[in-house]
């Protein structure tokens, strides 16, 4: 009778038969691992042998000391560089911020000095009284008050600006300024120009100087005087800034009227323009000094010609001519105008 014997392939415990040859497999893989690992590990031991003895060879030291001189050097020569490339961008940044804000910046310093000689010589004249006019005028007869601003000569100087050679290209010999003890230039305005066009209060100065032209109109001694026969001329420079002094005389028309106020002979002038020019650089001595008045008494307006605000490459002037139409006394002054100021 045949015994039953218990089944290769199945334990003891009844659980699934285990397929031989697939576990001889995983054997095998494992022991394929296994030796790679010791492999690797191994040959990473050799490299770090290898390299550790490369780094305690002579050779390798020096290549190493060659390596770090050659980037030393490198490092020196870009440094300057560098420097120069930083000075560099630095500068072009001030220059750029410098040529932005300083024409913003001399123009609120020049329209400060204008507006306050307007408000001082405007205080002058009102404080003209039309009461005794017959007596203040024999007792002030030898008078000339005026209102005197001292300025730096050096400071605010207009881009451009320059003594008008009248188209002929000649150089023009023009002795220094006049100089007070602190080595400032005294301006003396002399009254004020209004005109209702263009929305215009500026003072005057007794002289078109370039020192006086930055702050205001100039009268040119050499001409006649405001009020009197003749043909009396009065300078203007055309500003950046919309309406100051004569950047807006081109909108002037004929017909158009404007006035002067003058502290000296107390009398408000009234002009008519009759003539509206824009002419030539080369045509402003003949137009000035060559033709003569059509009228007794007038005043030109002159100011550089500036088109799309070019203003360092005028291209002629404007020339408005005003016709002496009426004068009035505004009165005498009660006290002296800088004296009345000061109180």
């Amino acid at each position: 009778m045949h015994k039953i014997r218990p089944n290769p392939f199945f334990n003891t415990d009844r659980e699934e038969p285990v397929n031989q040859a697939k576990g001889n497999n995983l054997d095998v893989t494992a022991a394929n691992s296994i030796k790679s690992s010791n492999l690797t590990n191994s040959q990473k031991k050799l490299n770090t042998q290898n390299s550790l003895n490369l780094s305690n060879s002579p050779d390798s030291s020096n290549s190493q000391k060659t390596n770090k001189l050659s980037n030393r050097k490198k490092k020196k020569r870009k440094r300057p560089l560098i420097i120069i490339l930083d000075i560099l961008i630095i500068g072009c940044l001030l220059g750029a911020a410098y040529f932005f804000f300083e024409p913003k910046l001399r123009s609120k310093r020049q329209i400060k000095i204008e507006q306050s000689a307007v408000a001082e010589v405007e205080a002058a004249l009102e404080a003209i009284t039309a009461d005794n006019a017959e007596d203040a005028d024999t007792e002030n007869e030898q008078e000339t008050p005026s209102i005197t601003i001292t300025v730096n000569p050096n400071a605010n100087k207009v881009p451009g600006e320059g003594y008008e050679d009248f188209g002929h290209g000649e150089s023009i010999e023009v002795d220094d300024p006049i100089l007070d003890e602190y080595g400032n230039v005294v301006i003396n305005f002399i009254g004020t120009l209004k005109i209702p066009k263009i929305d215009l209060i500026t003072p005057i100065a007794d002289n078109d100087s370039l020192i006086a032209l930055r702050y205001g109109a100039g009268h040119t001694p050499e001409s006649a005087t405001i009020g009197k026969p003749g043909r009396a001329l009065i300078f203007g420079h055309w500003f950046d800034e919309y309406g100051r002094v004569f950047n807006r005389l081109n909108e002037i028309e004929v017909g158009d009227k404007f006035t002067i106020d003058l502290l000296e002979t107390k009398t408000r002038y009234h002009f008519k323009v009759h003539e509206m020019l824009d002419i030539e650089d080369s045509q402003l001595y003949e137009y000035l000094f060559e033709r003569e008045p059509e009228v007794k008494s007038e005043v030109v307006l002159v100011s550089c010609k500036v088109e799309n605000n070019m203003w360092w490459s005028p291209s002629g002037r404007y020339l408005a001519y005003g016709k002496l139409i009426k004068s009035e006394k505004l009165g005498p002054l009660i006290k002296d105008p800088i004296e009345q100021l000061t109180e």
